[in-house]
């Protein structure tokens, strides 16, 4: 029959399309016109099935097919969405023209299910046999079923579903299988290539030299964490974690206040050489670490806060090394006392401190007497190991709120918080224990001492020093070298 001219009970408009007769008897012309009514359409696939010559194949003729195969065809016919049909024992194959854009020109119409799967029958024929023999629908997400397009084998993969077609004449009740598809490959391919880049990212951030973490919410729940971070938290677990459960000294240290911050007000939090006590074992000793850290907010694409990126570097050895310069530039390396730049910084506090709560300080000057002379005759060694006695006669001799030098050459200093009275008789113990240090090895150095007490903030620390070494050369000219006042 040809299906381009109008059928019986249809009337043509003028614009040549068909109408329904008028009057109560009209019913729609798919239900009342012709068997092949369901093949209709301008598609390439329905005018290839209204063409194709069935008679060789196990459906016969299409105005004889059964009335389950007619709907699913006319079904799979109207969709745009790739659907194709296998029918009967063997598959019969009619598919769409959606599915011949993706699946390629070299399936007949009309050929066996196993021909048409080829070397995909073992992913789809089970499947299909399910459905075929009465067990329920499958549904694959992201599948790859490879096809051969233009005499290429190339790699495809649905996203599809097969669903039974009832036909209660057949075995089981269902006469074939339709299968409604999606060609997922460009979203798989897609999300591959990003799962790649993430990949590449954290293997990037898994092997920076620096730590990094990262934090979710306003608990501070880790996501992730490069192995930097978890060597610095002494190998804990902590994704999955807040940041409270992971590492609790880091609560007790204020650092969580400070993440708090910093997801509160969206401001970055900026450190340099922070000092963290790690505690990887209850009851170990802590390890002291210094860090150069920032705690940057990140933002979602409505610029809500999300979380906290946490990037730093551990400066731990650099931080020492520099204290250790920085002690070793305020000590005197021969005796270990703290040198003449310390011994200034020492007495300008105390200034600022009598300016605060006008209590005395005293400043002792002491010099050794004699020291030349065993330079002379036993060697520098002789004399660096003299200094070195009269450094431990000073230990011995300080209070703990003294502070004792070296200003210098055969030059010491004590600031001494007292009167006058207090300051001399520190002078007496600290000449005392200077001379037993002396006998005991054997040298004749003595030392000679002079006290200066303020009573009002002198003008400088180089001042106060000035008026200490007056009293000292006063009390060298002694004939005893007693230790005196600046007034003696």
């Amino acid at each position: 029959m040809d299906l381009s001219q109008p059928a019986s009970g249809a009337a043509m408009t003028p614009g040549g399309t068909t109408g329904r007769p008028r009057g109560d008897a009209a019913k729609p012309l798919s239900l009342v016109t012709c068997p092949l009514d369901f093949l209709r359409g301008d598609g390439g696939m329905a005018a290839e099935i209204r063409e194709h010559d069935w008679s060789d194949t196990q459906l016969g003729p299409p105005s004889t097919w059964p009335a389950p195969l007619k709907a699913a065809v006319r079904t799979i016919l109207a969709t745009a969405l790739p659907a194709y049909i296998f029918w009967g024992p063997e598959g019969a194959f009619i598919c769409n023209d959606g599915y011949r854009r993706w699946a390629a020109s070299n399936h007949p119409l009309g050929a066996t299910a196993r021909r048409v799967a080829g070397d995909v029958w073992s992913i789809i024929g089970p499947q299909i046999e399910q459905v075929m023999n009465g067990g329920p629908a499958t549904w694959q997400e992201n599948q790859l079923v490879p096809v051969i397009r233009n005499g290429q084998y190339t790699e495809v993969y649905w996203t599809y579903s097969y669903a039974p077609i009832d036909d209660p004449t057949a075995p089981y009740g269902v006469g074939g299988v339709l299968c409604l598809c999606a060609a997922t490959t460009a979203t798989v391919l897609a999300e591959r290539r990003i799962a790649q880049e993430l990949e590449r990212q954290r293997a990037l951030f898994e092997q920076a030299p620096g730590f990094l973490a990262m934090l979710h919410g306003a608990d501070h729940r880790f996501e992730f964490a490069n192995a930097a971070y978890i060597r610095l938290i002494g190998g804990r677990s902590v994704v999955g974690r807040t940041i409270a459960e992971a590492i609790p000294e880091a609560v007790e240290q204020g650092f969580v206040g400070l993440l708090d911050q910093a997801f509160l007000t969206g401001a970055p939090f900026v450190a340099k050489g922070a000092r963290y006590l790690m505690r990887a074992n209850p009851g170990a000793p802590d390890i002291e670490t210094y860090l150069d850290f920032v705690f940057q907010p990140i933002r979602d694409a409505e610029g809500q806060i999300t979380g906290i990126c946490v990037q730093g570097v551990d400066v731990t050895e650099l931080t020492l090394a520099m204290q250790r310069l920085n002690t070793m530039a305020r000590i005197d390396h021969l005796t270990g006392l703290p040198n003449r730049a310390t011994m200034i910084d020492g007495i300008d506090k105390a200034i600022a401190k009598q300016r605060l709560d006008g209590q005395p300080f005293s400043l002792l000057y002491m010099d050794l007497d004699e020291f030349k002379r065993l330079n002379d005759r036993s060697g520098h060694a002789a004399g660096d190991e003299a200094l070195r006695e009269v450094a431990s006669a000073l230990r011995r001799s300080m209070r703990s709120d003294d502070l004792a030098g070296r200003l210098g050459g055969d030059e010491f200093a004590i600031l001494t918080p007292g009167n006058s009275e207090q300051a001399l008789a520190a002078a007496h113990r600290v000449r005392e224990n200077v001379r037993a240090r002396m006998i005991a090895r054997g040298w004749s150095v003595t030392a000679s001492i002079g006290a200066a007490t303020f009573d009002r903030p002198p003008h400088s620390a180089e001042s106060a020093l000035a008026a200490a070494d007056a009293a000292m050369y006063a009390a060298k000219r002694a004939a005893k070298a007693e230790p005196r006042g600046p007034a003696d």
